[in-house]
């Protein structure tokens, strides 16, 4: 999402928030819904690039169980999700999903959103106090967009394919495990600047 009274891309990284921080910011910013585009895709559909890019990093893990709480109704489509991603990989190109088979996007690393050359400022998922202080909103952080609680962590782990698939995240954890958290509600969170090859 754009908030352009602070000329700021949130990039819209599924399953990190974005949703009630969209919420929080309205009365506080004019904000344009931009959708899971990744950094690449937006830039290339503006006339002028915005100066601020901000994203929010979760653990791959916790992110991952919410993926599938989100997308599976059951097990049979968790194993199915699982085995297309490893077999096909992922896609950033879905932005709104009709169906099942469509909400491959929300498997999709952290990192390959964050697929610009231009520094983001990243803050951790489970800093959300400290990262609404430093947006200048006032409030708990909602917690909209609610995934059900079908799968725990204990049958995430346990899947057969967990590990194959954690190879898929491996990026996000090395990024999310840069970021320390965040003390007396200070943000600290540093600034990542993706590498194009």
């Amino acid at each position: 999402m754009y908030a352009l009274d602070i000329d700021t891309l949130f990039i819209e990284i599924p399953r990190t928030g974005m949703r009630s921080l969209e919420r929080a910011l309205q009365g506080f910013s004019r904000v344009s819904h931009v959708g899971h585009y990744t950094t690449q895709r937006f830039l290339k559909d503006v006339k002028k690039p915005p100066s601020k890019y901000v994203a929010v990093v979760r653990n791959p893990i916790d992110r991952l169980l919410s993926a599938i709480n989100f997308s599976c109704r059951n097990k049979n489509h968790v194993d199915q999700a699982f085995s297309k991603l490893l077999k096909e990989g992922y896609s950033t190109e879905i932005i709104a999903p009709t169906c099942f088979e469509d909400l491959e996007y929300v498997y999709a690393p952290q990192t390959a959103y964050l697929d610009a050359n231009v520094d983001y400022k990243l803050h951790r998922f489970d800093d959300m106090n400290a990262f609404y202080t430093s947006c200048g909103i006032n409030k708990t952080p909602p917690h909209d967009n609610k995934s059900s609680k079908q799968f725990d962590m204990d049958y995430l782990k346990t899947h057969p394919l967990f590990e194959d698939v954690m190879q898929v995240y491996q990026a996000d954890v090395e990024l999310y495990n840069k970021l320390t958290p965040s003390h007396k509600g200070e943000t600290n969170n540093g600034y990542y600047k993706h590498m194009v090859d």
